[in-house]
């Protein structure tokens, strides 16, 4: 049996529990359409909520996570209600709008992204992290971040990759695209498509390096602005013209968590 991805935190349970590799609770059905895994690189694919599980965590550090995927329950309900927001506002006289704001916990949001990027390469091929030394393994600074103990130093962390005016196809979908250092010895972090938010988790103190490029598998090349370290808000402009802010998620960092 595979031990806990948590164990050097001590007070292991006795018993290894299926831990949801993706929060369950982000969707509204019981099957979820999910891209960049192993068995599921190239193309999506849509399996049942109960089948997305491994035996990865000790029912003791699972549960204790339980915050950080509320965090994350509530960040997909907001990328869920501004898309809803825009499509019912864009049928609308274009005007000058009553903006809306929504929160989201970036804090306990990136403790997310973190937790289930090493779900995702928990028991592969590659260490997890710069400082990992064990393959399939995060090391130890990362666990910690992940429960709580520990910040990200100083630019590691998540970003936010976007450009103005994109177009985001807000879908019930989450992908998650792992990527390696120069080298490919290691886990370096991870693209995430968040209900179509470009969200990018960079696990290496020296921040993420500047214009971000996605090739396609036709060999398209798409490049993007250098990424967003913690971005302080979204704003959605609805109608033809783009004028008029509708709402804004803001993200808030705090500084209370060590």
């Amino acid at each position: 049996m595979r031990a806990c991805w948590a164990q050097r935190l001590g007070n292991c349970s006795d018993k290894i529990t299926g831990e949801h590799i993706v929060t369950a609770g982000l969707f509204l059905t019981d099957t979820v359409t999910v891209q960049g895994l192993s068995w599921c690189l190239d193309q999506p694919k849509t399996i049942g909520l109960p089948n997305l599980t491994r035996n990865i965590l000790c029912g003791n550090h699972n549960s204790s996570l339980s915050a950080v995927d509320e965090a994350a329950i509530e960040a997909f309900d907001v990328f869920r209600e501004c898309m809803r927001l825009q499509n019912v506002r864009a049928a609308m006289r274009e005007r000058a709008w009553n903006v809306t704001t929504f929160a989201v916990d970036g804090a306990q949001l990136e403790r997310w992204f973190l937790k289930t990027l090493i779900n995702v390469a928990s028991g592969g091929p590659h260490p997890i992290g710069p400082k990992s030394q064990a393959v399939g393994e995060p090391s130890t600074d990362l666990v910690e971040v992940a429960f709580g103990l520990l910040r990200f130093q100083p630019a590691a962390g998540l970003y936010f990759s976007g450009e103005v005016g994109e177009n985001i196809m807000s879908e019930e979908r989450i992908t998650i695209i792992p990527f390696f250092d120069f080298d490919n010895k290691y886990v370096a972090g991870g693209t995430f498509y968040f209900r179509g938010c470009r969200f990018m988790l960079y696990l290496g103190e020296e921040g993420m390096p500047g214009k971000v490029n996605f090739l396609h598998k036709d060999g398209r090349l798409d490049q993007h602005s250098p990424p967003l370290y913690h971005i302080h808000k979204l704003n959605f402009n609805v109608g033809k013209s783009q004028r008029y802010l509708s709402h804004v998620a803001e993200f808030e960092w705090r500084a209370d968590h060590p």
